[in-house]
């Protein structure tokens, strides 16, 4: 019957019910050796006489069935897997235990032999101590049952009494049959009780176990996370102690490389607080400022102030001040002071660092000596002065001697009979006033480099017309050109030529006959270097043959051979209402 007792599981788990097979598999063994053993005894009592060979053979029986029904029973439950169809098929292998237990009682001689009352009481007494721990009371049922129903189907003649004859007389008692079922009704009251108290103390036992099995558990899964935790904690200590290793590493490295930029600068660096005092100095501010120690320079010089010559302290503590507000890194120049008290100009920048609370904490001054560089820059300004003077004068004496020099022509062409060659005369002058307009105007100018254009061309046109005013008449001249347009020296001395030219050919040939028009003169910006003039008028056009590729005058072949190799630029010439000529060179 040990296979009988079903012990609570968590759940039908394969490893659980492989278990309760288990269980099964012993209980059978136990089943078979005591149905041999019960055999054996009915053995012994057929050779004392006891039983009758009839008797014997119905032990037998019922111990053979105990035996063989083994085998299809643990078949069958090896092949269950629901958990309540294995527990209800354990019931049943229990009842044919029982069955066969109460067949080998009447075998013997049943309630007829007195011998076998002390066998009876412990038969129901092992079946209920070793019945189920689940349902307990099942089993003892099974047998009281079992049992009553053999003592009333032999009290009713129901069923044979096999008593052997020769101690029938010594051994038949047969009590009443209210005695007899008092007597079952007791036996099975000590049943219940010993099934319960069976039941109840495997019960609390298991009960016991589980929770000592469920606090081992929950202990081993404490310590499992808490070694887990600890060892996490242990990689994380770990992990920080590396990284403050490195990163202390890093600090002494940055440390180290920043003390040898500061010491190894060509430049004065100086440390100080918002209150100019010294913090450190480097190497070149000790010597800049001819201190052998930082010691020395804190001593002798409370802050940084102290270091700036009186007429640009105002500038600095002004200079310092905005740096602060605005936080941005500036560079100023200012005339500090020598530990002695030598002047020298210095090149400052200042950078401040803030502190914790984002306040402004530390001043960084990198000041470098520019006294040589002021002195070369003065001696630079004052010779670019010199030289614009010689150059100015250079060009006012130019103007002077090229004016003389139309003076003259213009007097020779005066006393020529010869209208041709006055008129050649004519020609020569206006080039050379021409280009004495460009010196008169570098001479005006702010710049020796470059020229007004619009400025240029005005003067140009109104000598010209005052020179070709005839008898009080003469075309209207216009100037239109982009305002603040300039143009270097190297192009506005062609620009001039090619101006006269044009426009005396324009003044000479253009209007025949006292006739009237306009000569318009364009300049502009062409696009971001190059610059277009613009040379028009709407008299009677060129002469049919005139190429300006292959020009047949001087003239023509003059402005040609300008824009071409001196403008490095273009010329077009429209042949619409007049003549209009389009010239774009680089600026």
């Amino acid at each position: 019957m040990m296979e009988g007792g079903t012990p609570r599981v968590p759940s039908a788990s394969p490893a659980g019910l492989q278990g309760l097979y288990r269980r099964h598999a012993n209980g059978a063994r136990f089943r078979s050796w005591a149905a041999l053993t019960m055999s054996v005894v009915a053995w012994i009592a057929w050779l004392s006489g006891v039983v009758s060979s009839r008797q014997l053979q119905l032990v037998l029986a019922g111990v053979t069935f105990l035996i063989l029904y083994n085998l299809p029973t643990l078949w069958v439950l090896a092949r269950i897997h629901d958990l309540r169809l294995y527990n209800l098929f354990s019931l049943f292998v229990n009842l044919l235990e029982v069955l066969a237990y109460t067949w080998i009682i009447h075998a013997l001689g049943g309630i007829d032999a007195a011998y076998l009352t002390p066998i009876y009481c412990i038969l129901i007494g092992y079946l209920g101590v070793v019945a189920p721990r689940r349902t307990p009371f099942i089993v003892s049922v099974m047998c009281i049952l079992a049992f009553s129903g053999m003592i009333l189907m032999e009290y009713f003649g129901l069923l044979h009494s096999h008593l052997s004859p020769p101690f029938e007389q010594a051994f038949h008692v047969r009590p009443p049959l209210i005695n007899q079922l008092m007597f079952v009704a007791a036996v099975g009251a000590m049943l219940f009780v010993l099934g319960f108290i069976s039941s109840r103390t495997a019960h609390l036992l298991r009960k016991n176990r589980q929770e000592l099995q469920q606090r081992a558990v929950e202990l081993e899964r404490r310590v499992r996370e808490r070694t887990a935790e600890l060892t996490r904690a242990n990689r994380e200590l770990a992990r920080e102690v590396r990284d403050r290793r490195r990163a202390e590493a890093a600090l002494a490295q940055s440390e180290e490389l920043y003390r040898t930029l500061l010491e190894t600068s060509p430049d004065a660096v100086v440390v100080t607080d918002v209150n100019a005092r010294i913090r450190m100095a480097n190497r070149q501010a000790l010597k800049l400022y001819g201190y052998s120690s930082q010691e020395e320079a804190q001593a002798n010089r409370v802050n940084t102030l102290e270091g700036v010559a009186e007429t640009h302290r105002d500038q600095f503590i002004l200079d310092s001040l905005e740096t602060f507000e605005s936080g941005r890194s500036a560079c100023r120049e200012y005339m500090l002071l020598k530990g002695d008290g030598t002047p020298f100009y210095g090149e400052v920048a200042v950078a401040v660092l803030p502190d914790e609370q984002g306040e402004p904490g530390t001043v960084i001054s990198v000041i470098r000596d520019i006294t040589d560089r002021k002195d070369a820059e003065e001696r630079l300004k004052n010779s670019l002065r010199e030289k614009e003077v010689l150059l100015s004068e250079v060009h006012h004496r130019v103007k002077n001697n090229m004016q003389v020099i139309s003076s003259l022509i213009n007097l020779q062409a005066r006393g020529v009979k010869d209208n041709g060659v006055a008129e050649a005369l004519t020609v020569v002058r206006n080039r050379v006033t021409s280009m004495a307009l460009v010196h008169e105007a570098l001479y005006r100018s702010e710049s020796l480099a470059d020229l007004d254009l619009g400025e240029y061309l005005s003067r140009m046109t109104n000598a010209l017309s005052q020179s070709h005013l005839i008898g009080g008449r003469a075309p209207r001249l216009t100037v239109q050109v982009e305002p603040g347009l300039k143009i270097g020296i190297d192009k506005a001395l062609p620009c001039g030529l090619i101006l006269n030219e044009l426009v005396s050919n324009a003044l000479k040939y253009a209007f025949p006959e006292e006739q009237t028009g306009e000569i318009a003169i364009r300049a502009g910006a062409h696009d971001l270097e190059q610059v277009r003039l613009e040379i028009g008028d709407d008299g009677v056009g060129l002469p049919e043959g005139v190429e300006l590729n292959h020009p047949n005058t001087l003239g023509l072949s003059l402005v040609n051979d300008l824009v071409r190799l001196q403008l490095k630029g273009s010329i077009d010439v429209g042949r619409g209402q007049g003549t209009n000529f389009v010239i774009i060179f680089r600026n």
